[in-house]
């Protein structure tokens, strides 16, 4: 539940970013930040080309690119970018036949104007190419702002012959529908026409089918492909799914329907940057849940299909995964909305060190978790030891990794550190050492210290934990008030409790084999273990 709240928190701060950058945006968007000019704005002739050839190929976006959109409402320029595009491309069209060699091929010359005829040849206006500020050329703010009236003196003018005609609906798409729907359905209802009353009718019948569609959709997949149970985690899933496949699709509906019914600029494009939005982010969250599926689904397959192993990779994985996703997602969404993402990356660029110092740590703990993915120093479950922190690993995040200590306290220590510092896993050793000194009374004979120190050393060969090439048992000292055997070797176990138990064991032995032998342990300086 705190990832989802953390995720709220972090797309609202981002679509206050998008909102507040189109809003008090004085710009166009689409304009290079930069002072190198593009070389298709980099003169009249280069615009016009950008512009005819991007109609002409349906690179609507490249078209758009040459209108200078300083006048428009940037909540509006999203919208009313194509519109326009295709708007200008209609009066050309009735013109003249543009011979793109006629416009001035260099940026050192005179701005290229074009006188627009009516049906008479009289002249209602003129569409010029002029630099911006920026040094870009472009269609200036002036022809923009003239093109309604130049359209409607034009418009009844035939097209040239050989040049294609646009659709009303690509540029006025509400006086196209209004005259196509207002005769059939005449009147007002509450203020507002019947056509769009009809209209949102419709809409939202469409929209109710969107929605039916995907809902038998997944009562088809999770009964008939996956004969999953409702309620059951593939049922979730694939419920997830739906839900966010059937929000895009209403949103695609809404942005696609909302230009007919004749909104002001501010609320259409209000509803543009809404839409745009929703399905970026419903697009986030499906890429989350692909990446989740393929992540199993490739950890399972090619790591042994280890438990320990696919818990290590999988979460770290998957949350670099959709560190990236998210990363993409924020652009897309900027780049939706107008905003120049070349620029935001280039100043992020210049950034970039500044950035980098301000977020060491953060970037320490990123190169720790690409160090699990590369090395797999340790898994979950295993005894591990970095600086004064020793404990079992329980969970291994992006950011840090949580540790149980022997006190069963809760360590999470930082990722970074794994980067800086020694890692000691316990848990992989092979054996594990085993070493303690047996004080003796010094008035054990000769005979029974040696009797007593094959017994040891039988007993550590009769354990089958107890590794064969290292079992040492000798006299190795003499002390203040004892003779000192040392005991050395190495356990066979995979676990802490393991190697208690067999330590244990081994220690009754030795308690053992004393009294059987009859020799004195010491315990202090002032105590004596008495044989009996």
């Amino acid at each position: 539940m705190q990832w989802l709240v953390r995720a709220s928190i972090f797309w609202i701060a981002v679509l206050g970013l998008v909102a507040a950058s189109s809003g008090q945006s004085s710009l166009n968007p689409l304009k290079p930040n930069g002072p190198t000019v593009p070389s298709a704005l980099a003169s009249p002739q280069a615009t016009m080309r950008t512009f005819l050839e991007g109609m002409n190929d349906a690179r609507i976006s490249s078209a758009v690119d040459t209108l200078d959109l300083d006048e428009i409402n940037p909540l509006e320029r999203t919208s009313r970018g194509p519109q326009l595009a295709f708007q200008l491309w209609a009066i050309l069209n009735r013109e003249v036949y543009i011979d793109i060699q006629e416009a001035p091929p260099s940026s050192k010359v005179e701005p290229y104007s074009l006188t627009i005829t009516d049906a008479k040849t009289r002249p209602v206006g003129r569409v010029r190419i002029d630099k911006d500020s920026d040094g870009a050329y472009r269609f200036t703010a002036e022809t923009i702002r003239d093109l309604d009236r130049m359209w409607a003196l034009v418009k009844t003018k035939p097209v040239v012959a050989g040049l294609p005609d646009p659709s009303p609906s690509q540029f006025e798409p509400t006086v196209w529908m209004e005259s196509t729907l207002a005769q059939s359905v005449p009147g007002r209802l509450f203020g507002i026409a019947m056509w769009k009353w009809l209209f949102l009718s419709v809409l939202f019948a469409m929209l109710a089918l969107t929605v039916g569609a995907v809902q038998l959709a997944i009562a088809v997949l999770t009964r008939l492909f996956f004969r999953a149970k409702k309620g059951s985690e593939v049922h979730k899933r694939i419920s997830r799914i739906g839900s966010a496949v059937g929000i895009i699709l209403t949103c695609v509906m809404i942005y696609r329907g909302t230009p007919y019914l004749g909104f002001p600029g501010a609320v259409t494009g209000l509803v543009d940057i809404a839409t745009h939005a929703i399905v970026v982010l419903c697009g986030v969250l499906l890429a989350y849940m692909a990446w989740d599926a393929a992540v199993h689904l490739y950890v399972r397959k090619f790591a042994a299909r280890s438990e320990s192993t696919e818990s290590l990779i999988a979460p770290i994985v998957s949350q670099l995964g959709k560190a990236v996703i998210t990363f993409l997602g924020v652009l897309t969404l900027f780049s939706t909305v107008g905003i120049n993402v070349v620029g935001l990356l280039t100043t992020l660029g210049i950034g970039g060190l500044v950035l980098a110092l301000a977020a060491k740590d953060s970037v320490e703990n990123l190169f720790g978790s690409m160090m699990f993915l590369i090395e797999m120093p340790f898994r979950i479950g295993d005894r591990i030891r970095v600086g004064e922190v020793d404990g079992v690993v329980e969970k291994i995040r992006l950011r840090s990794t949580q540790i149980r200590t022997a006190e069963d306290s809760v360590v999470l220590l930082p990722n970074g550190a794994m980067v800086t510092k020694n890692v000691e896993n316990l848990g992989m050793r092979r054996h594990r050492r085993f070493k303690t000194h047996i004080s003796v009374a010094y008035d054990s004979s000769s005979e029974s210290l040696s009797v007593f120190i094959q017994r040891i050393r039988s007993i550590l060969s009769d354990r089958p934990y107890v590794a064969k090439d290292r079992q040492l048992v000798y006299l190795n000292d003499f002390g203040d008030n004892s003779l000192d055997i040392l005991l050395d070797c190495m356990l066979e176990a995979e676990t802490f409790e393991e190697e208690l138990s067999q330590r244990d064991e081994i220690l009754r032995g030795v308690l053992r084999a004393a009294e059987e032998v009859g020799i004195d342990l010491v315990i202090s300086s002032r105590v004596t273990l008495a044989s009996v």
